[in-house]
């Protein structure tokens, strides 16, 4: 069934595609542009049951809360392109459910340190001011919540279709392992393809190709573990 197989034109053929293939991956993840947003944590400090709410009243800044949570959530571009200001229809945004109220808002890490991000928050959203993100700039915001019902993160950005929470594996990390592996197996096809005069002939064509495996098995190796350890942090 797969005698064509044996036949060096298919193989070249085989081998050229694959190259072909990681070009385009390659190219496709190269120019990502993602923004993500992870709950690294949310924990309720206090709770009124409905049995005793009618009897008991607890104030914040002379403001009655019954059900509050500390909430903390880190935004940060989960793509490989930079996001100017300008590219901001709508600024990033925090809801919590339509009874929540927002009772302290606060930024409380930004990598890199000197980041020049700003929120405001209402009655029951928080915005993120538009600001530049480049690859891997993270905004850490943690809110105090009355009323917390569930978290959403809106924004209209140029380029970006939706900020999604990152549970998931980055889809440049998926991109990047197929292509390494891609770029391995290719090199080692063409390695026995070639014909041995050839390969003597000119000395730099096996050098080549052995770099070509070399990069693309390290490629491979370094997205499988980066994708095992997201998926243990997750």
């Amino acid at each position: 069934m797969l005698e064509f197989l044996r036949d060096p034109i298919w193989q070249c053929i085989l081998a050229l595609a694959a190259i072909i293939i990681s070009i385009i991956l390659y190219m496709r993840q190269r120019r990502s542009k993602s923004i993500s947003y992870e709950i690294l944590s949310c924990t309720p400090l206090l709770s009124v049951k409905e049995e005793i709410k009618n009897g008991l009243q607890i104030l914040f800044n002379d403001r009655p809360v019954r059900q509050v949570h500390l909430v903390l959530v880190r935004i940060f571009n989960s793509g490989n392109m930079p996001i100017p200001s300008k590219d901001y229809e709508q600024p990033i945004s925090l809801g919590f459910g339509e009874q929540s109220r927002i009772l302290t808002a606060e930024i409380t890490e930004k990598n890199p340190g000197d980041l020049p991000a700003l929120i405001d928050h209402e009655e029951g959203r928080v915005k993120l001011e538009p600001t530049l993100l480049n690859q891997g700039d993270a905004i850490t915001l943690k809110m105090l919540v009355n009323e917390y019902d569930n978290i959403t993160v809106e924004g209209r950005i140029v380029g970006v279709k939706k900020i999604e929470r990152s549970t998931r594996t980055p889809k440049r990390l998926i991109y990047s392992g197929v292509t390494g592996a891609l770029l391995e197996i290719s090199a080692v096809i063409l390695t026995f393809l070639l014909p041995e005069d050839l390969m003597r002939a000119h000395v730099l064509i096996p050098v080549i190709l052995m770099l070509l495996v070399i990069a693309g098995g390290s490629i491979a190796i370094t997205s499988l573990i980066t994708i095992g350890v997201h998926t243990a942090r997750s």
